[in-house]
């Protein structure tokens, strides 16, 4: 899976890390804004072959992968579904199959990378051009980092949505309220965004009001794959 990842002018941004676990959907992937480059930093390739060779249904009955009937289906696949690609080397095409087929990877085979942060990209919505991903965007909004966690870099594209809802008793004490909270504190602020990074946008619930408009950049501080802070316009939102 590990790709240099540029924008549309050929810069630099990172290298493909892992799959983008917080939402339920295939191809979108976590790149970890880095100067390095996938030449300097260790891989586990034998863990993509692996997967790929698990979707091929290439195993010997010992559960080895059978590298001649996965060189056969790799020549067949590249023959038939990408004869106009040009040339590609086998451990390439490898990395390309398995980003292009959506497949998992919750835990990243990069090791030895010096992370500023991340961006999203959408496979789907990605280019392949001389072994690097290009994401068709500019990304200007790399902004400072807080010093604790590794952010999502985003830019707030529409205009943001604050919504207040009643909360109801039972919910109330689910969220942690006690009786004094009804006494005319009854109300959950939630702030909707709408979020590009890289080249993919989404839509966001923040469960408190955040204040933040349109053209802002934003960052996204996730653990264990829920979003638990966020910084814009030299602000700390903690929840």
């Amino acid at each position: 899976m590990p790709y240099n990842v540029v924008d549309r002018n050929g810069n630099h941004l990172g290298i493909v890390y892992r799959s983008f676990n917080q939402i339920d959907k295939e191809h979108i992937y976590l790149v970890a804004i880095t100067h390095q480059k996938v030449e300097a930093v260790t891989v586990d390739r034998l863990t993509i072959k692996n997967e790929v060779a698990d979707m091929l249904e290439c195993r010997t009955m010992f559960g080895k992968i059978n590298e001649d009937k996965l060189d056969r289906k790799l020549d067949d696949i590249l023959e038939n579904e990408y004869k106009d690609f040009g040339y590609i080397n086998k451990d390439d095409f490898i990395k390309l199959l398995f980003l292009e087929s959506g497949l998992l990877l919750k835990t990243s085979v990069i090791k030895d990378i010096d992370i500023k942060g991340y961006i999203l990209m959408d496979m789907k919505e990605t280019d392949y051009d001389k072994n690097q991903l290009v994401i068709g965007e500019i990304v200007d909004y790399i902004d400072e980092k807080l010093p604790e966690g590794y952010p999502i870099y985003g830019k707030i594209v529409h205009y943001p949505i604050i919504k207040q809802d009643t909360m109801g008793f039972g919910e109330g004490f689910l969220l942690g309220a006690d009786l004094a909270d009804y006494g005319g504190r009854n109300h959950i602020h939630y702030t909707r965004l709408i979020i590009k990074s890289g080249n993919y946008v989404d839509s966001y619930e923040i469960p408190m009001q955040l204040t933040v408009k349109k053209g802002d950049n934003i960052q996204l501080y996730i653990d264990k794959d829920e979003i638990k802070r966020v910084f814009c316009n030299e602000t700390i939102y903690e929840f």
